[in-house]
């Protein structure tokens, strides 16, 4: 992809800072270090005074060629409208119970990246790490980003935070060595921010990024306002897990569970989120999310080569089972996924 001309740090600065649309995904800030976060909230420490410039053209929220970036990776196959390229769409989870009880749901993805770290198909993947693991961080609302080597580091990150970790923070660190074998798991801005790399600088990106597993995203939570939430009614809990059964946001503590309606929450979401089209997280490799009518599965959308070859393995390994997807139901998610779009269009047509 021919960078834009002219645009660089300042344009980002102007067109998506400034106007509250980073997602914070965390990709700017691995690939430059004038760029910085703060408590999830991205800022431009200096002038590099380059004028065309990568930071620019990764930021999901700058012009994307999503028609090249499925032809780059999914070659010519079909699209369906409301959840994008894939080969299957499946049920799964992890067969060892200790991965699916640590996971969201089934564990499928704790279960995947394990099997791809044993076999070797990766040596270190970015994740999110969870609350409270990390003893010198003592905001318990703040997950970080992690560059887990073995399946020790990917257990302590299972669980979905709701918050939006810059996790592409440490992108530039990790394929830093052309030895080096990375796995992403992130939400659909973080996909698209490394497909965009691996577009810009496939030299480097392509090979050294081999597999890309994306979350179902319907939004993120801004972290300052959560907390601010959470502060004025009462003590910050000390946070195990966090889901959405329902119509609830239930936050798993070390005590009872604080159940919280929804309608109070969605005030908090980052404004970002509400131009984010993607549910499904279509440019991954693999997509999974919550099986919302069977709570001990996770959705699977296979969609890539690469995908299926990791699934193909992780079963030979035993790591995950598979099962139907019902076709009612199938039905059911593209429906969630096509409203997202709708949404985003309705928005859009307004401003």
């Amino acid at each position: 992809m021919k960078l834009p001309v002219n645009k660089g740090p300042e344009d980002l600065k102007k067109e998506v800072l400034e106007q509250g649309l980073c997602s914070c995904c965390g990709g700017c800030i691995g690939i430059c270090p004038y760029i910085k976060a703060v408590r999830e909230k991205v800022i431009i420490t200096d002038n590099c005074g380059i004028k065309e410039g990568k930071c620019y053209n990764l930021c999901p929220h700058t012009p994307t060629d999503n028609s090249r970036l499925e032809k780059g990776i999914f070659g010519a196959t079909g699209k369906d409208p409301a959840l994008g390229r894939y080969v299957s769409i499946k049920q799964s989870r992890a067969t060892n119970r200790r991965v699916q009880a640590s996971g969201q749901y089934g564990g499928t993805v704790t279960a995947l990246i394990c099997s791809a770290l044993e076999r070797g198909e990766i040596n270190r993947t970015l994740l999110t790490q969870g609350f409270n693991q990390r003893k010198a961080d003592k905001d318990p609302l703040l997950p970080t980003a992690r560059l887990a080597k073995n399946s020790k580091g990917v257990l302590e990150c299972s669980g979905s935070k709701y918050t939006a970790c810059p996790t592409l923070s440490l992108l530039g660190e990790a394929v830093n060595d052309k030895r080096n074998m990375t796995g992403v798991v992130g939400r659909p801005c973080q996909v698209t921010a490394v497909r965009k790399l691996q577009d810009i600088e496939p030299e480097t990106f392509r090979s050294r990024v081999p597999l890309i597993i994306g979350l179902f995203c319907m939004w993120a939570l801004s972290y300052r306002d959560f907390k601010s939430f959470l502060a004025a009614r009462g003590r910050i809990p000390s946070v195990r897990k966090i889901d959405i059964p329902q119509e609830d946001f239930v936050i798993f503590t070390r005590g009872k569970p604080i159940r919280i309606p929804f309608e109070q929450i969605k005030e908090l979401i980052r404004p970002s989120c509400e131009l984010c089209p993607d549910f499904t997280s279509e440019l991954a490799d693999l997509s999974v999310g919550a099986t919302e009518f069977d709570e001990d599965w996770n959705t699977l959308i296979i969609r890539s080569k690469k995908g299926q070859e990791i699934i193909d393995q992780a079963l030979d390994d035993g790591a995950i089972e598979l099962k139907e997807f019902p076709p009612e139901k199938l039905e059911i998610l593209k429906r969630a996924a096509s409203d997202k779009k709708k949404r985003v269009r309705a928005i859009l047509k307004r401003r």
